[in-house]
This record gives structure tokens, C-alpha cells and sequence, in this order.
């Protein structure tokens, strides 16, 4: 293995193409900026117990990347379900790299680098717990359908997520389809849609008949206040099939009035 390195910081590894697992020597204390990048042969790397700094690029563009390991003394790095973790002083951890080549991830309930994806990864789908054992799915094929699949984009998810800021720029659809995760499996700390409106509204406009019958059933979001602003607002833009529903979820429930 050919390592490029300067007082104990492993600046550049050049690539070969029949190596696949890369093993970091130990004495390293330093990951460089783009160390690794572009080399696609990697499917695995070992962080040894003396690395304690790993820059944000440093594992871009390892498309066929499946997992990290990390010695078990390391103080700085773990690791889950093969994916690079940042031990934090208070016992939490952040995620610090998904795996590229990954397409299926578990994410337990923390935050993230704003590097952990980026526009090579390869996953299609994302679970993430928390605590409780809640879950949100995030699906790859929505993410791209909405242009918005970058490392901007999934620290806007974390904020929305782990710090329930509802007012990051995510595209109206998958801003929809978290809030809603969240808001159903009881996500903590989830406890009110402040921008529940507008929400709705989009909800209506796509014409989310599923996700409408469970919002009515569930039977807290919609009242006998805001009821007929969703049913004009249906009418209005000739969404006649949730026009419909409310229609008759009115009746049901408050009659005329």
C-alpha cells in the first residue's frame, strides 16, 4: 500500500487497483482532505487506535465502499453497522461517514457530519431510530426526484429531525413525508406542527389520499376551526377526490355549521 505521509498525517493514498481493503498505519493521527478520493477499488478500511482526526472529505468517491471497522481502543471513531462514527463527550456519537457503496442503512438515534452522504452514495433507503425505537424512512428515490440529494440537504434533514427546526429549506414534499413520519410513530419531542397549514395544504395538492385518511382518523390536526379552509382550498384548486373526504369527514363529525 502506498501511503503519502508528514508527521504522522497520512495526506494521500495512491490507488491500486487490486487492493480492496485498506489497512491505515498505526502512528496515523491525521486522515487529510480527499485522501482517499476517487478510489473506487476500496471496499473496506481499518482506522487504527491512533487516529483522532479525520477530515470531512477524506473518504469521497468510494463508490464501491461497503464498511468501515475501527481498532476497538480508539478513543475517537467507533463504528455501527459498518458505517464511520465520532465519539462525543458526552456518550453520544455522530455520524461521520456512510459507507458509499451501501444500500441499505441503519441509523440509530444521533446526528450526522453534513459529509456522511454525498451525491455518490448509493443507498436506497435510510432507517432512523431513536430511543424509542420511532422510525423514519427516508427513500432514496425521493430524494432525487426532488433534486435536493446533498450533504446541504441531509444536514437540513438533521436539523429537522434531531433539532425539529421546521423552517429548513427541504422541498415540500419530503419535508411533508418526515414531518408526518415523525408526527405518527410519536417521533420525541414531536409533539405539534407548527407550520401544519401549509403542510396540509401540500398534502392536498399532491392529492395524498393515504396519508389524509390517516391525519382524519388520527383525528387531532384537523378541527372544527380549520376544516373548512381545507375543504375551499380542495375545491378551489379541483383536488375534488380530498374535497370529498373532508366533505364527509365534516358531516361526520360536526355536521353543518
Amino acid at each position: 500500500m502506498v501511503f503519502e505521509i508528514k508527521n504522522n498525517r497520512l495526506i494521500k493514498y495512491t490507488n491500486e487497483p487490486e487492493i480492496k481493503k485498506i489497512i491505515i498505519p498505526d502512528g496515523i493521527e491525521i486522515i487529510d482532505k480527499y485522501a482517499f478520493y476517487g478510489c473506487h477499488n476500496i471496499e473496506s478500511v481499518y482506522i487504527p487506535e491512533s487516529v483522532r482526526l479525520i477530515y470531512w472529505s477524506a473518504f469521497e468517491n468510494c463508490q464501491n465502499l461497503m464498511s468501515f471497522s475501527v481498532d476497538k481502543n480508539n478513543a475517537k471513531f467507533y463504528t455501527v453497522n459498518g458505517c464511520l462514527y465520532e465519539r462525543l463527550k458526552n456518550n453520544s456519537g455522530s455520524l461521520v461517514k456512510v459507507p458509499e457503496g451501501m444500500e441499505y442503512i441503519e441509523i440509530p438515534d444521533t446526528g450526522w457530519w453534513t459529509s456522511a452522504f454525498s451525491e455518490y452514495s448509493k443507498f436506497a433507503v435510510i432507517n432512523i431510530y431513536n430511543q424509542s425505537g420511532n422510525r423514519i424512512i427516508l427513500k432514496r428515490s425521493e430524494l432525487d426526484r426532488n433534486g435536493e440529494y446533498n450533504s446541504i440537504f441531509m444536514n437540513n434533514v438533521n436539523q429537522l429531525i434531531y433539532n425539529l427546526d421546521t423552517s429548513v429549506h427541504i422541498s415540500r414534499a419530503v419535508k411533508t413525508s418526515i414531518m408526518m413520519q415523525m408526527y405518527f410513530s410519536h417521533w420525541s419531542g414531536f409533539h405539534d406542527i407548527n407550520n401544519f397549514n401549509a403542510v396540509f395544504k401540500g398534502i392536498i395538492d399532491r392529492e395524498e389520499t393515504e396519508t389524509i385518511r390517516k391525519i382524519l382518523d388520527e383525528g387531532k390536526l384537523i378541527t372544527k376551526r380549520n376544516i373548512n379552509t381545507y375543504i375551499r382550498y380542495a375545491d378551489e384548486n379541483e383536488h375534488y377526490s380530498v374535497f370529498d373526504m373532508l366533505s364527509e369527514y365534516k358531516e361526520e363529525n360536526y355536521g353543518e355549521f
